[in-house]
């Protein structure tokens, strides 16, 4: 898609129409492109979502994550891996 000519398509839509299109010739391609997953949104996760959305969750989080997640990814990392993580050293975001 070329919407006009001071604006063309990503790199990433690039890339990840061109594995697209590699798969349906047979060729067997693995795309870090968008990821987009390849199967539905487990119902459990649109319940929790819709929960979410209902009891006011609706604006971005910090752009550091969500306070209790980087806590509680904290306290995994020190219990389970014996890192001397805090919730200051995290940071959760969408993307690569």
């Amino acid at each position: 898609m070329k919407i006009g000519p001071e604006i063309s398509d990503s790199i990433e839509l690039k890339f990840s129409s061109l594995a697209r299109k590699m798969n349906a010739e047979g060729r067997q391609i693995v795309s870090f492109g968008l990821g987009e997953p390849d199967f539905p949104t487990p119902e459990q996760i649109v319940q929790a979502a819709t929960q979410a959305m209902q009891n006011g969750h609706t604006r971005y989080s910090s752009p550091f994550g969500i306070a209790e997640l980087r806590e509680r990814i904290a306290a995994k990392l020190r219990t389970e891996n014996q890192l001397d993580a805090q919730p200051d050293n995290i940071i959760v975001t969408p993307g690569a």
